[in-house]
């Protein structure tokens, strides 16, 4: 008999993660909260705002960016703050940015995942691995299935 799916390590972890996720959805519904990494020529972000995760790379010119690590977390401004729904539905886009009006080409990218579509991955993914862990373990305390004697 297999252990129960409760009590396996994959269910936890995977329930921390689901609630992490869930939390940080809520969350950038009144925060925007990020890290970012920058030199003379790039910065890339990865924040959290307006229910969606944002991937960010932008072009930087050497003046305007201190290089290294930095973190903030601001209060969102109340045009953009979801009160009435604390797990508002974001968006889901990719966009192409210039360095100046006048550049002749795309050189940064923002990424935006919705949270929603985030945690509905998730989800897929954790209950497809732990209802293949179950099986497996079906399969493995099952008995062999008998051969018939060939004569």
């Amino acid at each position: 008999m297999p252990r129960p799916w409760f009590r396996s390590r994959l269910f936890w972890l995977g329930a921390v993660c689901l609630i992490f996720l869930v939390w940080a959805w809520r969350d950038s519904g009144a925060h925007a909260a990020g890290i970012q990494w920058g030199n003379p020529g790039r910065l890339y972000t990865v924040a959290h705002f307006k229910s969606s995760l944002r991937f960010v790379v932008s072009p930087t010119t050497a003046a305007s960016i201190r290089p290294g690590f930095s973190s903030y977390r601001n209060e969102t401004p109340d045009e953009y703050r979801l009160r009435p729904r604390p797990l508002g539905f974001g968006f889901a886009e990719v966009v192409l940015v210039r360095a100046r009006e006048d550049a002749e080409e795309e050189n940064g990218v923002v990424v935006h995942f919705a949270y929603w579509l985030l945690v509905l991955i998730f989800l897929i993914l954790w209950l497809t691995a732990l209802i293949g862990w179950q099986r497996r373990k079906i399969r493995k305390a099952a008995p062999p299935e008998p051969t018939m004697p060939i004569s």
